[in-house]
C-alpha cells in the first residue's frame, strides 16, 4: 500500500509542471511567471522613442503615447496562455542584427507587483522587465501576427497593428 501511495504521489507531482528553465528565465523565476499566467489587471501601453537628448536606459520607461488601456479580462488570458508558451519562442535568443524601436507594453499585474513585456514588433523581439529592473529577453518572429491581434483588440484603430494582423505568417 506505502508503494502505491508513493507512486501515486510522484505521478501527481509530476503532473504539476512548472516553467520551463527557459520561460523560467525570461520571466526571472516562477514569482515573475505566476504574475504574467495569473494576473488580477492587465495594461496596454502605446510606446514612442525618447526624444533627441533624453536618456532613458530601458523600454519600459519610453514615454507612453495616451492613457493606458485596460485589456479585457478573456484578452488578457489569451495573453497569459501565449506569452507563458514556450512554443511562442521557438527562435528564442536567436541574434539578430536590428536595432530595437518597441511599440507597445502590457504591464502584468498581481498582488501590488507588476511584471512589464515590451514588443518590438519590427525585430519581433520582446523584453521582460520587473520595474526598474530587465530581465530578459526572447523572439517571436512566428507569434507576430497572433500578438498583434491580440493588441488591436485592445487598441482597434491602430493602423500598423492592423497590418501586422493582416500579413502573412513568415
Amino acid at each position: 500500500m506505502k508503494t502505491a501511495a508513493g507512486i501515486l504521489l510522484v505521478l501527481m507531482v509530476g503532473c504539476v509542471r512548472g516553467p520551463s528553465r527557459r520561460i523560467e528565465k525570461l520571466f526571472g523565476g516562477p514569482d515573475n511567471f505566476d504574475i504574467v499566467a495569473s494576473p488580477e489587471r492587465v495594461e496596454a501601453f502605446r510606446l514612442r522613442p525618447p526624444s533627441p537628448g533624453e536618456k532613458i536606459d530601458h523600454y519600459n520607461q519610453w514615454p507612453v503615447q495616451g492613457a493606458a488601456a485596460r485589456v479585457p479580462a478573456d484578452v488578457a488570458a489569451r495573453f497569459s496562455r501565449g506569452l507563458t508558451n514556450e512554443s511562442t519562442y521557438p527562435r528564442w535568443e536567436d541574434a539578430k542584427a536590428c536595432d530595437p524601436r518597441p511599440g507597445f507594453m502590457l504591464r502584468f499585474t498581481a498582488d501590488a507587483r507588476h511584471v512589464d513585456i515590451v514588443f518590438c514588433f519590427e525585430c519581433a523581439i520582446l523584453f521582460t522587465y520587473r520595474g526598474p529592473e530587465s530581465i530578459w529577453y526572447a523572439n517571436f518572429d512566428e507569434s507576430v501576427k497572433a500578438i498583434a491581434s491580440l493588441f488591436l483588440e485592445v487598441f482597434p484603430r491602430d493602423p500598423a497593428l492592423s497590418r501586422l494582423a493582416a500579413r502573412a505568417t513568415p
